[in-house]
């Protein structure tokens, strides 16, 4: 894509339209992407996506690449990643690839500032709250990675993701690296489950 103009930083501080997520005005992915089409040179490239059987969900990251000053500068580089589950109702029934693609543009867009909530940037006060939450988290999932054979003997991968949506603040990263630990061990049962068949045989 490349346009005759040459954008200016400041238009990555405009505020765009938004909707209401839980209470929390949050930028439509679409309009971030339009906004960007509009006003800048930019490339996205998938840099990975993966389907992880045991727990039928899509991982997806992608980078992307936006041209501020124009195509003979170079660019400054976003990476996004997100993950959907291929169940349940609505879109990601049929879409679930789709959708996690779309959310992890979003996210890398939303790393570039792309697109600002109608309260602007976050106070000082915020962004430490943030990085307590962080902190917190990283602590928490070190606790979950040791505890992880037990939940799997007990929970279904669906109920534990819940109990983690209600007892953490996990980032996507985090939620994705305990579901390669779910789906390793699912592979584990599920080959000592073979193995005790053949051996009965």
């Amino acid at each position: 894509m490349s346009h005759t103009h040459k954008p200016h930083m400041k238009h990555r501080l405009t505020q765009l339209p938004v909707m209401n997520l839980k209470g929390k005005a949050y930028p439509e992915i679409k309009e971030r992407i339009r906004f960007v089409a509009e006003h800048y040179d930019y490339d996205v490239k998938i840099l990975g996506s993966e389907f992880i059987s045991a727990i039928k969900e899509w991982k997806c990251i992608v980078q992307v690449s936006i041209y501020f000053d124009g195509k003979d500068k170079a660019p400054s580089v976003y990476d996004g990643i997100a993950s959907e589950p291929h169940k349940g109702r609505g879109a990601n029934q049929t879409h679930a690839l789709e959708n996690c693609y779309t959310s992890a543009v979003g996210t890398a867009l939303g790393k570039a500032a792309i697109g600002l909530p109608a309260n602007g940037m976050a106070s000082f006060d915020e962004v430490q709250a943030a990085i307590s939450r962080q902190d917190k988290a990283a602590k928490d999932f070190e606790i979950e990675k040791k505890n992880i054979s037990s939940r799997y003997e007990k929970l279904s991968w669906d109920q534990y993701q819940d109990k983690l949506d209600l007892h953490y603040d996990f980032s996507i990263d985090q939620i994705d690296r305990l579901a390669d630990l779910w789906a390793t061990l699912s592979q584990v049962d599920k080959g000592l489950e073979l193995e005790s068949k053949e051996t009965a045989a």
